[in-house]
């Protein structure tokens, strides 16, 4: 059964093309077996890039570097942005958790 990805993810992903004005589009992808057995534990997310003529997992593969760029750096941006998240979901959570001071 295909891996579904995380709605979270998917949606900070979108974000961050939009911000960055970068060219992007929402697909369905056979590549599910990159993230049927991690996402038991953690939450999905893919970027794809394009290869030239489409060609992928096979030497004649080619993907231009500013594309390679592209996508280093929506990943890296979303790293971030996650990263971000949970350490302040993680901090309003100590904080709630927290008896009042007096």
């Amino acid at each position: 059964m295909p891996m579904k990805c995380n709605t979270k993810i998917r949606n900070l992903l979108h974000e961050i093309c939009e911000k960055n004005q970068m060219s992007y589009m929402h697909t369905i992808s056979g590549a599910y077996h990159d993230s049927i057995f991690i996402g038991q534990f953690a939450p999905v997310g893919m970027i794809f890039v394009p290869s030239k003529n489409g060609i992928s997992h096979s030497p004649a593969e080619w993907t231009d570097f500013e594309d390679i760029k592209a996508g280093t750096s929506l990943l890296i941006d979303a790293l971030i942005g996650l990263a971000n998240a949970e350490e302040s979901n993680a901090h309003s959570h100590f904080i709630e958790s927290q008896p009042a001071q007096k």
